[in-house]
């Protein structure tokens, strides 16, 4: 994975991009790709706009690569495919309630890039 992720962040060219969390986890997730290695978290700061959405999904494909990029909210998905998002890699990950408090469930929008299945 690493080979591919180094050439879908060489091809995407996203100026300030990187890698937020890999192997091994600095928090716990939902799913235990980052336990296992097979997914990474990449993102920059602020988030990204449409347009580089659609460079990085573009370049992990193309890479063999599976890109989600997770926001917090549908107007934040909404606002990305209308800036040329795909809205196939746009995922919404709204907060939800944990021991009766609305928690986010990320915390910052980014991909998910996960190694093709």
């Amino acid at each position: 994975m690493v080979a591919n992720f180094q050439a879908m962040h060489a091809a995407a060219g996203v100026a300030g991009a990187r890698v937020t969390e890999a192997m091994p986890p600095t928090r716990t997730h939902q799913n235990t790709c980052h336990t296992n290695g097979t997914c990474i978290d990449y993102s920059k700061q602020g988030g990204m706009t449409g347009a580089e959405v659609a460079a990085v999904a573009t370049a992990a494909q193309a890479n063999g690569l599976r890109p989600v990029y997770e926001v917090g909210s549908q107007a934040e998905a909404n606002n990305l495919i209308a800036a040329g998002a795909p809205t196939s890699v746009v995922v919404v990950l709204p907060p939800r309630l944990v021991n009766g408090v609305m928690t986010p469930q990320i915390s910052a929008p980014h991909f998910s890039i996960y190694a093709a299945r």
